[in-house]
């Protein structure tokens, strides 16, 4: 019976271990989106990802925090969330969808009023990811 309770409590310090890596990775991939929206004017060239790459790091965040909080809350008080987990698992990925929709839209419109103009030779299309270069000159697109 100990030695089952181990296991179960090895289990769960890997699933938090795992979960807070991935949190970590897509933390630092929406923190990188708020930079992108910060310095912008400074940059020359600007590398703006399709709507849904920009938005799915924010989506992640908000459904791993919530899971990490699960997480924790089972490992320190050895009980599970009374609560309806996927509900709020839900709810968590809507918010940061709607985070990064908001983030999004504000740094498409500050591309434009900065007066960005888009590298047509340099945008990039697939059914994975997706990506346009913007400069301040057209003189800073590369040839190809």
């Amino acid at each position: 019976m100990r030695e089952n309770k181990l296991v179960t409590y090895l289990k769960m310090i890997i699933s938090l271990f795992i979960c807070l890596v991935l949190f970590a990775f897509t933390v630092k991939s929406s923190l990188d989106s708020i930079d992108l929206y910060n310095q912008l004017g400074d940059l020359k060239r600007v590398r703006f990802a399709g709507l849904l790459n920009n938005i799915s790091s924010w989506i992640l965040s908000g459904f791993l925090l919530f899971l990490f909080i699960c997480l924790l809350y089972r490992l320190i008080t050895k009980k599970i969330i009374p609560l309806p987990i996927g509900t709020f698992l839900l709810l968590f990925s809507i918010i940061g969808g709607v985070i990064g929709l908001v983030l999004d839209s504000m740094t498409r419109e500050k591309v434009k009023e900065l007066g960005y103009q888009e590298c047509k030779n340099e945008a990039y299309f697939s059914r994975n990811a997706s990506h346009k270069i913007y400069v301040l000159s057209q003189a800073d697109c590369e040839v190809k």
